[in-house]
């Protein structure tokens, strides 16, 4: 299995640029019922002050496989908010500070499917020392047999062509 593929013609379009690739495991606790073993792999993305993602995670137990009383919606609650996690934490490594998600939307991929996104803003030093704001989304979808997760932010543009070139990554993941 690989991180989710984006587009050629979706990377030339926006000017998003693969900076590494890494794949990982763990083993996380949830709901006190069921430790779920996590395989993932993510690329990262760069372009004029701006960072996004993209990251397949697949979970053991499937969602099929889960313990009684524990359902689909919860375990997928669950991957989002470590999606959010995970791209906050990233956000903090490259100095991003003041990270906040606030609203919900939906929208699909190139072939019909449904994504829920959040938005995420925060703020950002510059090189030259000044606080920059960015914004952004966050996108997960679950496939047969993993999570995609696609995100990213950038500095915003009074035309919003930013925050679509990041929702163009988003929908266009396989």
């Amino acid at each position: 299995m690989t991180a989710p593929v984006i587009a050629d013609g979706t990377l030339d379009a926006t000017g998003w640029e693969i900076t590494s690739e890494e794949s990982d495991t763990a083993t996380k606790d949830a709901f006190g019922v069921v430790k779920f073993e996590l395989s993932m792999w993510t690329k990262k993305y760069e372009k004029e002050n701006g960072l996004a993602f993209a990251n397949r995670t697949r979970i053991k137990p499937s969602l099929t496989d889960l313990p009684f009383g524990l359902g689909e919606g919860r375990v997928a609650d669950f991957m989002k908010s470590r999606a959010v996690d995970r791209l906050t934490s990233e956000l903090q490594k490259r100095e991003v500070r003041d990270a906040t998600v606030e609203g919900r939307a939906r929208t699909e991929t190139e072939t019909g499917e449904g994504i829920d996104l959040r938005r995420i803003e925060a703020v950002y030093e510059s090189r030259d020392d000044r606080a920059v704001g960015v914004k952004g989304w966050i996108g997960v979808r679950h496939t047969d047999d993993a999570f995609l997760t696609v995100g990213g932010v950038r500095p915003p543009s009074d035309d919003d062509g930013r925050a679509k070139d990041v929702l163009d990554l988003i929908r266009s993941a396989e």
